[in-house]
């Protein structure tokens, strides 16, 4: 009987190492998981700021040595958000 209750104490051994090995594991991908889930919250808040396309040119340009140019463009806010300071 002395052998059956050796075997059942390093078969409790045994199985207390694979559960630390698991857990180790588990704290690694927690981790990882952490790390994925900030980097997607950081990019998500770009996708609500205001981006702002240029539609084209609105005139012709004439260019000529010592004259000014005036150049107007359209312009088109396709972000979610306005943008409020536009220049």
């Amino acid at each position: 009987m002395a052998w059956f209750t050796g075997a059942l104490f390093f078969a409790n051994v045994a199985l207390l190492l694979l559960q630390a090995c698991q857990l180790k594991a588990i704290d690694g991908q927690l981790k990882e998981m952490q790390i994925a889930n900030e980097n997607a919250r950081e990019s998500n808040e770009h996708a609500y700021r205001a981006w702002l396309t240029v539609k084209g040119q609105q005139n012709k340009l004439a260019l000529g040595v010592g004259s000014h140019v005036v150049v107007n463009i359209g312009i088109e806010n396709t972000g979610i958000s306005d943008d409020w300071y536009l220049r």
